[in-house]
C-alpha cells in the first residue's frame, strides 16, 4: 500500500491531466487498499485544492459524450448517476449542452442508421429508428422531429 502523500501526489497528477469525479478516485484508492478514513482525507484535500470538481467533471463528461460518443441526455445522465455525481451537477452539465449541436448529433445519428436499414415498410423503419435513437439516450420528442412523416 503506497503512503498517503504518495497517493495524494499520484491522484493530483491524474486529476490535473483529465477530469475525474470523486467516485472514480475513491474506486482507485479502494483498489490500492487504502482505508476509508484515509481515502476521505485525500478526497477532501483534492476537492479543497480544486483538483476534483463534480460540476466541472459533469460539464466535461456531458460535452465529450455528446460529441464523441454521440449519446443523448438520458444516457449521459444515467451514466453520471452511476458514478454518483450529484443531481445538481448533472443538471448543470446537461444545461450547458448546445441545443443546435445536440440536434445536429441526433440528426446525424438517425441519418446514418437510416442508411443502414434494409427495412422497406415505413412503419417498421420508423420504429427501428426510434428504438435506436432512444437506445442512444435521446428523448422521444427530439427523435420525432427528425423522422419523416409517413
Amino acid at each position: 500500500m503506497p503512503a498517503s502523500d504518495e497517493v495524494y501526489a499520484r491522484l493530483a497528477r491524474l486529476c490535473s491531466v483529465s477530469e475525474h469525479c470523486v467516485w472514480d478516485v475513491v474506486q482507485k484508492m479502494h483498489r490500492w487498499g487504502l482505508s476509508q478514513a484515509e481515502s476521505d482525507r485525500i478526497v477532501d484535500r483534492l476537492v479543497d485544492e480544486k483538483y476534483i470538481d463534480e460540476e466541472r467533471f459533469a460539464r466535461a463528461y456531458c460535452n465529450d459524450r455528446m460529441r464523441f460518443s454521440r449519446w443523448g441526455r438520458i444516457k449521459i445522465a444515467a451514466m453520471l448517476r452511476g458514478m454518483h455525481v450529484p443531481d445538481s451537477a448533472i443538471r448543470l452539465g446537461l444545461e450547458q449542452l448546445d441545443v443546435n449541436e445536440y440536434r445536429d448529433v441526433l440528426g446525424s445519428v438517425i441519418e446514418r442508421k437510416d442508411r443502414t436499414l434494409a427495412e422497406d415498410d415505413p412503419y417498421r423503419r420508423r420504429v427501428r429508428l426510434i428504438r435506436f435513437a432512444a437506445g442512444r439516450g435521446f428523448e422521444l420528442e427530439e427523435i420525432n422531429k427528425f423522422l419523416p412523416e409517413d
